[in-house]
């Protein structure tokens, strides 16, 4: 085994780990890659857009509402679309940010 101080596997392994498992550990914080979340909005749009249409039909929100909460929507979905909408780190997730 070569022997190699500066990695934080060093001599813990009685091999060098595959490169697989270092990419795998590595992750998005060495390869630059869109956040997960980014991949996940227009599938959370589409959730948050049943959801409103749910919520109305059953008489927890009011249509006028639900009208509203879906014209932001679509407006969102369509800044995504065209890339005018990303999502903020600082505000944790796609759930928060929609």
């Amino acid at each position: 085994m070569e022997k190699n101080t500066q990695k934080l596997w060093g001599a813990a392994f009685s091999q060098k780990p595959s490169e697989a498992v270092i990419a795998f550990t590595a992750g998005r914080d060495v390869v630059a890659v869109s956040p997960a979340d980014e991949k996940l909005l227009p599938y959370d749009l589409w959730v948050n857009k049943a959801h409103c249409v749910m919520l109305a039909k059953i008489g927890i929100i009011p249509k006028s509402d639900a009208g509203k909460i879906l014209k932001g929507l679509v407006e969102l979905e369509a800044l995504a679309k065209t890339g005018k909408f990303t999502i903020d780190p600082a505000k944790e997730d796609v759930h928060t940010n929609i």
